[in-house]
């Protein structure tokens, strides 16, 4: 009948694929930092390194990095990138892995990236007020910065987490070698104060496993006041705590002329600031003013406070040997 109604069958799409995320969390101080990385990648579709300011030509050159079309002397030179450095471990464990590099961290021209710069100046400005010995104007400037800059994390955070599932599925239909796959298997990297960024996706029901580079992994000061800032119900944070930070700040980098172990660092530093009372690292900052020759460990020891000189001795303090 010419009147008869027409039953359109409805398009048969193809089955999207599944997609579970792999977060390998650590420090990225070091190359050393970076040791379980090649692994990891050998399990992965799709690698998404944690990566500040990228863009679009940057993300091509990593690309062309991962298919083997550049080498990763030559990515160093194009970013002046030192071959002893994490980017460098990057770089090499990337190159020709063939894995499809996805960036979903806030880009050059994203409005945080202004933030961040905002941050890293307070930062640089309070350590530099600690060494000259104006220690109650450092912990003014360093307590603001602090909650800002958990508000910096927190917004990257939400970023990644918002570019993720849409970017894989768009690079499922572009990349050839994921295409047919029903399977698609993301790695990311991602320093330890984000840890948030795996609770999220476990919350929202994503496949989501996690693995760190070193158990147990201890956060630093900064890391302690960042948790109490966004997780922590008493959200007070001490002078102490603060002055306890800028000094840790100004330590790990002295004990990173010993050790290439970021965690290492952080627990041996801990272990001695943690002797330390507000007083004591008012002292402390004073001295450096009066001495600006001086370093940290010059005026921890004169202060009767043991600093490793070796990585030995920074294992010896860590897990003292029993006396026979």
């Amino acid at each position: 009948m010419e009147n008869e109604l027409k039953i359109e069958k409805p398009e048969i799409k193809e089955k999207e694929p599944k997609i579970s995320y792999h977060i390998l969390y650590g420090a990225h101080r070091t190359a050393e930092d970076f040791k379980k990385l090649k692994e990891a990648l050998e399990k992965a579709d799709v690698y998404v390194p944690e990566m500040v300011g990228w863009n679009l030509g940057g993300a091509l050159i990593f690309n062309s990095l991962s298919m083997g079309a550049i080498t990763p002397e030559q990515m160093a030179e194009i970013y002046q990138i030192k071959q002893d450095s994490p980017y460098f471990k990057i770089c090499e464990t990337i190159y020709n892995s063939k894995k499809p590099i996805l960036f979903a961290d806030i880009s050059r021209n994203h409005e945080l990236l202004q933030e961040r710069r905002l941050n890293i100046g307070s930062f640089n400005l309070a350590l530099s007020l600690f060494r000259r010995g104006e220690f109650p104007l450092a912990l003014k400037v360093i307590r603001g910065s602090s909650e800002k800059l958990s508000n910096y994390f927190e917004g990257r955070e939400k970023i990644i987490k918002q570019t993720l599932k849409n970017s894989v599925r768009q690079l499922s239909e572009e990349h050839p070698q994921l295409k047919d796959k029903k399977d698609i298997k993301v790695l990311l990297t991602l320093g330890i104060g984000h840890t948030q960024v795996y609770h999220s996706l476990k919350k929202k029901e994503e496949s989501v496993s996690r693995e760190f580079t070193e158990t147990p992994f201890i956060f630093n000061f900064l890391g302690e006041i960042d948790r109490r800032h966004r997780l922590s119900k008493n959200k007070e944070i001490s002078n102490e705590l603060l002055a306890k930070f800028i000094l840790d700040d100004l330590m790990i980098p002295e004990l990173g002329e010993i050790t290439q172990n970021s965690n290492k660092m952080i627990k041996v530093s801990r272990k001695i600031i943690s002797k330390l009372n507000l007083k004591d690292i008012e002292r402390i900052s004073k001295e450096l003013g009066e001495n600006p020759e001086k370093t940290i460990t010059d005026v921890l020891e004169a202060r009767g406070v043991k600093v490793p000189k070796t990585e030995e001795e920074m294992d010896e303090m860590l897990e003292p040997k029993k006396r026979k």
